[in-house]
């Protein structure tokens, strides 16, 4: 092998050498790697309780409507405000895997029936629901609340 042979060799060889420099834990894009639990059900702490999704879908119910009148505009924005409401302070209570479904109807008081009926694929071990009515002179109103566990 010739001098100039060597020397092309030599300027062709490229090493590459990487180490990545690890993020701080206060970088937004940190993401700390945990071990998979394993669980399929919840825990007893972590259950959704009817009870208290009962009483608290009741308080939002009658906070919003009391003293309302009916009005076919503002139904439909109220009805989705509520559900927003009723959802948001149930995901305060910290669920952790529970997927939450809040509904709302709101009807117009005119000596009429109402049924409202819903289907859920579910657990019956581990989902659950709750639902609570508002009445006034004008109107009824309807809330249920769903919380699937998601495994």
């Amino acid at each position: 092998m010739s001098k100039k042979d060597k020397d092309a060799t030599l300027c062709c060889e490229v090493t590459h050498s990487f180490m990545p420099v690890p993020l701080p834990p206060d970088d937004p894009r940190f993401k700390q790697r945990v071990e998979n639990t394993f669980r399929l059900d919840p825990e007893a702490s972590e259950r959704f309780r009817c009870g208290h999704a009962k009483e608290l879908v009741q308080a939002r119910l009658t906070e919003a409507l009391q003293g309302v009148q009916y009005d076919v505009e503002q139904a439909r924005s109220l009805a989705v405000s509520i559900a927003n409401n009723i959802r948001l302070d149930l995901e305060q209570l910290y669920l952790p895997r529970y997927k939450l479904v809040a509904h709302v109807l709101i009807s117009e008081r005119r000596d009429q029936g109402l049924a409202v009926g819903c289907r859920f694929l579910w657990d019956d071990a581990k989902d659950n629901f709750a639902t609570a009515t508002f009445e006034n002179q004008t109107l009824v109103a309807v809330a249920a609340v769903f919380g699937t566990y998601c495994e």
